[in-house]
């Protein structure tokens, strides 16, 4: 039987293993420092577009009129931004979302968002006629983003995730003979 050792990686010694120690400790204590600082400070405040918002989680569920999944929930939009995540989505599931402002007076403006983009992928309005729709496709999580800026205003919001589309493909393999 052989024996294996095993050699331990050297320590860095001298002038530089000295500098990369230190390094190492001024990274370290710097991100301590950071953690430690409320979240009201200015840099927290920043938000980066990598960052995840804080969102209301709509859950779907059996739709039971229908195939697919379905929620509907009642709120109010407010001046400030109020913002509802649907999870999981596929592109192969059709998405249907509508929103309904009761109060037709107040505007709802709806923004649909996927985290990290800086910009909408499609904005509406819901105006004279009260409601927005809106009908697509996407993977990942979807956010929807209310705001009335006439003050709050009472809000339903309908989400529809139909089944998944298989698309038709024709067999891959095929048998000696040519022909499935």
């Amino acid at each position: 039987m052989k024996k294996l050792s095993v050699r331990r990686p050297a320590r860095p010694g001298g002038a530089f293993g000295k500098i990369a120690m230190a390094a190492a400790l001024a990274v370290f204590l710097a991100a301590l420092w950071g953690a430690a600082q409320p979240a009201a400070s200015a840099w927290a405040a920043a938000k980066s577009p990598m960052e995840e918002p804080q969102a209301y989680q709509i859950k779907l569920e059996k739709d039971p009129k229908g195939k697919g999944k379905a929620a509907f929930v009642k709120g109010i939009a407010q001046v400030q931004p109020s913002t509802l995540k649907v999870s999981n989505l596929w592109i192969t599931q059709p998405l249907k979302l509508v929103v309904v402002s009761e109060d037709k007076a107040k505007d709802v403006r709806v923004e649909l968002r996927r985290y990290h983009w800086e910009s909408p992928m499609q904005t509406c309005s819901t105006g004279a006629q009260g409601d927005c729709r809106f009908s697509l496709r996407m993977q990942g999580d979807l956010y929807i983003s209310l705001v009335s800026p006439q003050g709050p205003a009472p809000v339903f919001i309908g989400v529809q995730v139909g089944e998944e589309d298989q698309p038709q493909m024709k067999p891959v393999l095929v048998p000696k003979g040519g022909k499935p």
